[in-house]
């Protein structure tokens, strides 16, 4: 095979991954606006986002990666900046969340974090909320990686854990056990109390600030669980 042949293989192969990624992504789009249309929601905490969102500062959502489908298909707002990752489920990520009107940044706190750090800091400059999923873009899941703790220390926001269960759902066999809510199902929405990190960390209280979000996480994680089902 010549280079030419080689260079227009590689082309159509290449064009054929992006529509089928557009294809894929408006189909996920079309599967969360409907099954989000029909979920019976209930909200649990909302008094914590009320305040975040009446300081008039920024602040960060933290999401467990497999829950992220609640808080996202309900809480949309213009100004939420969604850190999406840089590998192929990023891609299709990033359309999805586009189309239903969040901003994205590609990247990962630990991957480029310089560049994703100077980002958010722009982006919360101009007021804009960010939403992170502390435990992506690979886990392991539920667990807290440093990269969120160091955005709010660096952006001085503070973070807002939110999480979220459906009485009838489907879990993936993905490594975060992606949790897809069944359309009609009885959902649950909660936030946890606001966690605000201090601009200077000592070296054992930056991990302890890791656990206490971890903590918090799990916490809601479980009292979603406890509302749906009962």
């Amino acid at each position: 095979m010549g280079q030419r042949d080689f260079d227009l293989a590689f082309l159509k192969g290449a064009v054929k991954q992006r529509v089928w990624l557009f294809l894929c992504a408006g189909l996920a789009w079309l599967a969360l606006v409907v099954i989000g249309a029909t979920l019976r929601l209930e909200v649990v905490g909302g008094q914590f986002h009320r305040q975040m969102l009446c300081r008039g500062d920024g602040f960060i959502y933290a999401l467990w990666h497999g829950r992220m489908f609640l808080p996202l298909c309900f809480i949309r707002h213009p100004k939420i900046t969604v850190l999406v990752s840089q590998h192929r489920d990023g891609e299709l990520l990033k359309w999805i969340l586009t189309r239903l009107g969040y901003k994205t940044v590609r990247g990962s706190t630990t991957s480029g974090g310089g560049k994703v750090l100077r980002e958010f800091l722009f982006q919360s400059r101009k007021g804009t909320f960010l939403a992170v999923t502390p435990d992506g873009p690979k886990g392991p899941a539920k667990k807290v990686q440093p990269g969120v703790i160091f955005l709010a220390q660096r952006t001085g926001m503070p973070i807002l854990p939110a999480s979220g269960a459906a009485r009838k759902r489907r879990f993936f066999t993905s490594w975060d056990r992606f949790m897809l809510p069944l359309p009609f199902s009885k959902s649950v929405l909660v936030f946890g109390p606001p966690i605000f990190v201090k601009p200077s960390l000592t070296e054992t209280e930056f991990p302890q600030e890791c656990l206490n979000l971890e903590r918090s996480l799990n916490e809601i994680t479980e009292l979603a669980e406890r509302v749906c089902q009962g």
